[in-house]
Protein backbone atom coordinates (compact mmCIF):
# COMPACT_ATOMS: atom_id res chain seq x y z
CA UNK A 1 0.00 0.00 0.00
CA UNK A 2 1.26 3.47 -0.79
CA UNK A 3 0.65 6.31 2.18
CA UNK A 4 1.48 9.59 2.61
CA UNK A 5 1.79 11.03 6.29
CA UNK A 6 0.34 14.58 6.58
CA UNK A 7 1.64 16.85 9.22
CA UNK A 8 0.69 15.76 12.86
CA UNK A 9 3.19 15.23 15.87
CA UNK A 10 5.61 12.06 16.81
CA UNK A 11 3.03 9.67 16.60
CA UNK A 12 3.01 10.37 12.81
CA UNK A 13 6.51 10.39 12.52
CA UNK A 14 6.82 7.20 14.72
CA UNK A 15 3.80 5.91 12.43
CA UNK A 16 5.75 6.48 9.15
CA UNK A 17 8.60 4.42 10.61
CA UNK A 18 6.64 1.69 11.17
CA UNK A 19 5.48 1.63 7.98
CA UNK A 20 8.12 1.70 6.19
CA UNK A 21 9.50 -1.37 8.30
CA UNK A 22 6.79 -3.23 7.59
CA UNK A 23 7.75 -2.54 3.57
CA UNK A 24 5.07 0.52 2.36
CA UNK A 25 5.75 3.12 0.33
CA UNK A 26 5.28 6.36 2.63
CA UNK A 27 5.02 9.71 1.24
CA UNK A 28 5.19 12.68 3.96
CA UNK A 29 4.33 16.24 3.69
CA UNK A 30 4.34 18.82 6.84
CA UNK A 31 6.11 16.38 9.25
CA UNK A 32 9.31 18.16 9.48
CA UNK A 33 10.89 15.22 7.23
CA UNK A 34 9.38 15.85 4.36
CA UNK A 35 9.61 13.73 1.07
CA UNK A 36 8.19 15.67 -1.11
CA UNK A 37 7.88 19.38 -2.36
CA UNK A 38 4.06 19.87 -2.41
CA UNK A 39 1.04 18.79 -0.52
CA UNK A 40 -0.04 17.90 -3.99
CA UNK A 41 2.73 15.90 -5.04
CA UNK A 42 2.14 13.86 -1.78
CA UNK A 43 -1.33 13.12 -1.72
CA UNK A 44 -1.23 12.47 -5.86
CA UNK A 45 0.68 9.54 -4.72
CA UNK A 46 -1.02 7.77 -2.17
CA UNK A 47 -3.81 4.93 -1.95
CA UNK A 48 -4.22 5.82 1.92
CA UNK A 49 -3.91 9.39 3.07
CA UNK A 50 -2.82 9.96 7.01
CA UNK A 51 -3.80 13.60 7.86
CA UNK A 52 -2.84 14.76 11.56
CA UNK A 53 -4.18 14.21 15.18
CA UNK A 54 -4.89 16.69 15.98
CA UNK A 55 -6.51 17.60 12.59
CA UNK A 56 -6.20 21.32 13.02
CA UNK A 57 -4.29 23.80 15.56
CA UNK A 58 -6.07 26.11 17.74
CA UNK A 59 -6.12 28.85 14.73
CA UNK A 60 -8.37 26.22 12.42
CA UNK A 61 -5.42 25.50 10.45
CA UNK A 62 -3.66 22.01 9.60
CA UNK A 63 -1.91 21.05 12.09
CA UNK A 64 1.76 20.57 10.48
CA UNK A 65 5.08 22.25 10.70
CA UNK A 66 6.67 24.73 8.51
CA UNK A 67 3.36 26.58 7.08
CA UNK A 68 -0.21 27.19 8.00
CA UNK A 69 -2.98 25.98 5.20
CA UNK A 70 -6.03 25.46 5.74
CA UNK A 71 -7.83 21.87 5.85
CA UNK A 72 -9.02 21.99 2.53
CA UNK A 73 -6.07 22.15 0.64
CA UNK A 74 -5.41 18.50 1.77
CA UNK A 75 -9.31 17.67 0.73
CA UNK A 76 -8.74 19.73 -2.56
CA UNK A 77 -5.78 17.49 -4.07
CA UNK A 78 -7.62 13.95 -2.77
CA UNK A 79 -9.18 11.75 -5.54
CA UNK A 80 -12.34 9.72 -4.67
CA UNK A 81 -10.58 6.46 -5.33
CA UNK A 82 -8.13 7.25 -2.15
CA UNK A 83 -8.82 6.79 1.58
CA UNK A 84 -8.25 9.73 4.43
CA UNK A 85 -8.14 8.75 7.88
CA UNK A 86 -7.44 11.39 10.26
CA UNK A 87 -8.04 12.65 14.13
CA UNK A 88 -10.15 15.01 15.55
CA UNK A 89 -12.03 15.93 12.27
CA UNK A 90 -14.57 18.47 11.98
CA UNK A 91 -18.02 17.93 11.23
CA UNK A 92 -18.38 20.59 8.53
CA UNK A 93 -14.95 18.75 6.83
CA UNK A 94 -16.55 15.05 7.14
CA UNK A 95 -19.44 16.57 5.70
CA UNK A 96 -17.53 18.34 2.73
CA UNK A 97 -15.39 15.81 1.72
CA UNK A 98 -18.40 13.46 1.55
CA UNK A 99 -20.43 15.91 -0.74
CA UNK A 100 -17.38 16.13 -2.67
CA UNK A 101 -17.20 12.04 -3.08
CA UNK A 102 -14.39 11.33 -0.51
CA UNK A 103 -13.55 9.06 2.08
CA UNK A 104 -12.54 10.64 5.39
CA UNK A 105 -12.91 9.03 8.03
CA UNK A 106 -12.17 10.02 12.00
CA UNK A 107 -10.34 7.28 13.85
CA UNK A 108 -10.35 9.12 17.03
CA UNK A 109 -14.11 8.27 16.94
CA UNK A 110 -12.93 4.99 17.31
CA UNK A 111 -13.20 3.13 20.95
CA UNK A 112 -10.10 1.16 20.46
CA UNK A 113 -7.70 4.12 19.50
CA UNK A 114 -9.08 6.34 21.94
CA UNK A 115 -8.31 3.84 24.80
CA UNK A 116 -5.00 2.87 23.13
CA UNK A 117 -3.91 7.00 22.86
CA UNK A 118 -4.93 7.68 26.33
CA UNK A 119 -1.89 6.41 27.71
CA UNK A 120 1.02 7.75 25.53
CA UNK A 121 -0.92 10.96 25.50
CA UNK A 122 -1.28 11.93 29.01
CA UNK A 123 2.34 10.81 29.30
CA UNK A 124 3.72 13.28 26.64
CA UNK A 125 1.99 15.58 28.01
CA UNK A 126 4.06 15.46 31.33
CA UNK A 127 7.01 14.56 30.04
CA UNK A 128 7.08 18.84 28.95
CA UNK A 129 6.22 19.59 32.39
CA UNK A 130 8.48 17.14 34.48
CA UNK A 131 11.47 16.11 32.56
CA UNK A 132 13.30 15.15 35.19
CA UNK A 133 10.75 13.37 37.35
CA UNK A 134 9.43 9.57 37.00
CA UNK A 135 5.99 9.42 35.01
CA UNK A 136 4.69 5.77 34.72
CA UNK A 137 6.24 2.76 36.07
CA UNK A 138 9.51 4.67 36.07
CA UNK A 139 9.93 5.74 32.89
CA UNK A 140 10.53 9.45 31.90
CA UNK A 141 9.95 9.68 28.17
CA UNK A 142 7.77 9.10 25.20
CA UNK A 143 11.13 7.30 23.58
CA UNK A 144 11.57 4.91 26.83
CA UNK A 145 7.48 4.35 27.08
CA UNK A 146 8.43 3.14 23.05
CA UNK A 147 11.38 1.13 24.13
CA UNK A 148 8.80 -0.55 27.01
CA UNK A 149 5.90 -1.06 24.06
CA UNK A 150 2.93 1.22 25.45
CA UNK A 151 3.55 4.12 22.48
CA UNK A 152 4.68 1.30 19.60
CA UNK A 153 1.21 -0.57 20.86
CA UNK A 154 -0.46 2.81 20.30
CA UNK A 155 1.27 3.75 16.73
CA UNK A 156 0.71 -0.31 15.61
CA UNK A 157 -3.13 -0.31 16.60
CA UNK A 158 -3.02 3.42 14.46
CA UNK A 159 -1.53 0.83 11.49
CA UNK A 160 -4.27 -2.00 12.17
CA UNK A 161 -7.06 0.52 11.72
CA UNK A 162 -5.16 2.34 8.64
CA UNK A 163 -5.09 -1.42 7.56
CA UNK A 164 -8.89 -2.15 8.23
CA UNK A 165 -10.76 0.78 7.02
CA UNK A 166 -8.13 0.62 3.02
CA UNK A 167 -9.10 -2.81 3.23
CA UNK A 168 -12.93 -2.48 3.96
CA UNK A 169 -14.70 -3.44 0.90
CA UNK A 170 -17.35 -0.19 1.61
CA UNK A 171 -14.66 2.28 1.05
CA UNK A 172 -13.48 0.63 -2.14
CA UNK A 173 -17.28 0.92 -3.53
CA UNK A 174 -18.65 3.46 -5.87
CA UNK A 175 -19.32 7.16 -4.20
CA UNK A 176 -22.62 8.71 -5.56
Amino acid sequence: MIYTVVGGDERQIRLTRLLLQDGHKVYTWGIGQDSVKSIEEAVAKAECVIWPLPLLTKAGMLNIAGGSYPPTVVMDAMRGDQVGIGGRIPLWLLEQARDNGLTLVDYVKREDFAIANAVPTAFGKQEYNAENTENYKGYRTLHELENRHLLRGLVREMINIFYYISSHPCIHSTKG
